[in-house]
């Protein structure tokens, strides 16, 4: 299986690993800024065509190739440590809802 990861900011040096058909592995180095990035995968990344004014999946006579988006994607925030940030950005309760996910 193909992976490709956009950025969000100039090319880095991300690794990534295919472990199995369904596991990927990313090495993030850390940035005092952070990184943004997008994982995507072949099988879910599809063409798409203009035709009469619209976007469609769909190739064909008329059909103008746009590019190749995907289906889904996986986006990426990788934030420094909090020890490292300037605390008054990190939000608290006083700020508002905060919702904490559950892992797994």
């Amino acid at each position: 299986m193909s992976i490709r990861l956009l950025f969000a900011l100039p090319k880095t040096n991300i690794e990534k690993k295919l472990l199995s058909d369904k596991t990927v592995r990313l090495y993030i180095p850390q940035n005092n800024d952070g990184y943004r990035l997008s994982v995507e995968f072949a099988p879910e990344l599809m063409d798409v065509y203009r035709y009469q004014g619209g976007l469609t999946p769909e190739g064909g006579e008329g059909h103008e190739y746009v590019g190749t988006e995907p289906k889904n994607s996986m986006l990426l925030f990788a934030q420094p440590w909090a020890s490292r940030v300037d605390p008054t950005t990190i939000p608290t309760e006083a700020d508002g809802t905060i919702t904490y996910v559950t892992f797994g």
